[in-house]
């Protein structure tokens, strides 16, 4: 706080009244020459910012992810900007750090990126608490203190999932942008389609709920290959995971075969057929742990795409009214949007939340030719009837079907994605009640906290790591 103080609002006669203090002539030669010396040496050879870099690496959750998703989005709003289709092929390993250092301006954006993060995490706060979500036990719900989805001594940790998931989120929406962009163009789609571009585009696997897998790989696969390398590249959490499996604690207790070990945990009938988590194409001691590990990520993004979409278009605080102040924004590029949207950074009025909040609109300077999530709004019912799914993922979605059919032999439950019979409510696996589970990002090492037993819900558990809305692939 001094620092920042000093640096951006110290008055020259404070400053002034530092250097009087100074004892000898050679004193204040010295502190004027440090300070010379110190802004010269923050710009030699990217100094300054590379030390700041260093730093957020460090102290900022999932800083690396944020940078990647800051270079891949500029790809793609650049694009727009020109009204031309989204860059076909976009590979995320090319846009790390280690490919090349980051710049001032692109830690500028890092730094927008985290401040969304931190307001995903004010909009889960409605004005009357946590009363839409299953939390943990332990976690504070005084309206009066800093609220959280974890314990306030944990959050730093908790931070992590929940930030991470959120910018892998925004690297596939822009990575993914091609698939869902370049076909509109082919057909001509401006404001709203007709009966015969639906057609048209029926034909392109990502408008084609029933596209095969070889149709998925072209569209798909190369980001879910790096989005598994990705994942499995965080060898502490990987750790961590493999040591809970080991030792039977934690989240190893979402596993279905020591479920089935376990005489409390729930009717034979939903444990005979074992777990069907499995990591296909990997072998080893440690394959199964690593296996929900990846699953466990992989419903972190399906969980927090839908957040992100919802914090964009439903904000509790409408600072347009003059009931909040926006002092940052930034474009993103979201999954399920897959298109650049502008989003408002909002400090709320004191009476709600001393949380931030989100706020959308469409980029002034984009050209492309209408919202592809109005496209999809507008195809994917259409096509329903077609699956062989009662109730089909959306079109948005196809990205996590192919994923966890392709790399851990997984399919949604039946009734994922009914919300509207009584049957699928009753059951509780459904969407709704997925949307509800923050336990899917809470800390499992914490005392007194329990899985579900069985499959029926999740809404009980004190953690969850989203295989329970899972079953094994047809």
């Amino acid at each position: 706080m001094a620092a920042k103080f000093f640096s951006e609002r110290a008055s020259l006669e404070i400053l002034c009244s530092m250097l009087e203090c100074v004892a000898s002539p050679n004193d204040v030669l010295a502190f004027a020459l440090t300070c010379r010396h110190m802004a010269d040496a923050w710009h030699v050879g990217n100094t300054g910012v590379l030390t700041v870099w260093r730093i957020w690496q460090e102290d900022m959750p999932a800083v690396e992810e944020a940078l990647i998703a800051v270079r891949v989005t500029e790809l793609v709003y650049d694009t727009e900007c020109q009204g031309v289709p989204h860059p076909e092929s976009i590979d995320p390993s090319r846009f790390t750090s280690n490919a090349a250092r980051p710049t001032a301006r692109e830690l500028g954006h890092v730094w927008l990126l985290h401040s969304l993060a931190l307001g995903l995490e004010g909009t889960l706060r409605s004005p009357h608490g946590f009363d839409d979500y299953h939390l943990p036990s332990g976690v504070n719900w005084d309206q009066q203190q800093t609220p959280g989805a974890e314990q306030p001594e944990r959050l730093a940790e908790w931070r992590v999932g929940f930030h991470r998931a959120a910018y892998r989120c925004l690297i596939a929406g822009a990575v993914l942008a091609y698939a869902y962009s370049e076909p509109l163009y082919q057909c001509g789609a401006q404001e709203t389609v007709n009966d015969e571009q639906s057609i048209l585009l029926s034909g392109f696997p990502a408008y084609n709920i029933e596209a095969s897998m070889e149709e998925q790989d072209a569209i798909f696969g190369p980001f879910a290959d790096w989005l598994l390398e990705n994942i499995l590249a965080n060898t502490a959490e990987v750790a961590a995971i493999t040591d809970r499996f080991d030792k039977r604690q934690g989240r190893a207790w979402c596993c279905r075969d020591l479920q089935s070990d376990d005489e409390d945990a729930g009717s034979e009938d939903e444990l005979d057929d074992g777990c069907p988590v499995q990591l296909k194409g990997r072998a080893g001691i440690d394959s199964h742990a690593q296996a929900h590990y990846v699953a466990w990520e992989v419903m972190k993004m399906l969980w927090q795409q839908e957040h992100i979409l919802l914090s964009m278009y439903n904000s509790r605080f409408p600072h347009h009214k003059g009931q909040g102040s926006s002092e940052k924004s930034c474009i993103i590029a979201p999954f399920g949007l897959f298109c650049c949207a502008h989003v408002d950074i909002i400090t709320p009025p004191a009476r709600y939340a001393p949380q931030l909040a989100l706020d959308a609109r469409d980029p002034n300077d984009s050209k492309r030719p209408m919202d592809i999530f109005s496209v999809l709004d507008i195809i994917g019912p259409k096509q329903d009837h077609l699956s062989q799914d009662a109730v089909p993922a959306p079109l948005e979605l196809q990205f996590f079907r192919y994923f966890l059919q392709k790399h851990l032999g997984l399919s949604f439950w039946e009734d994922f994605f009914d919300t509207e019979s009584r049957y699928a409510i009753e059951d509780g696996q459904n969407w709704t009640e997925f949307m509800k589970c923050l336990q899917l990002f809470a800390l499992d090492d914490v005392p007194n906290r329990w899985p579900s037993k069985g499959l029926s819900t999740a809404a009980g558990a004190d953690f969850i790591d989203g295989t329970e809305f899972l079953v094994k692939a047809r």
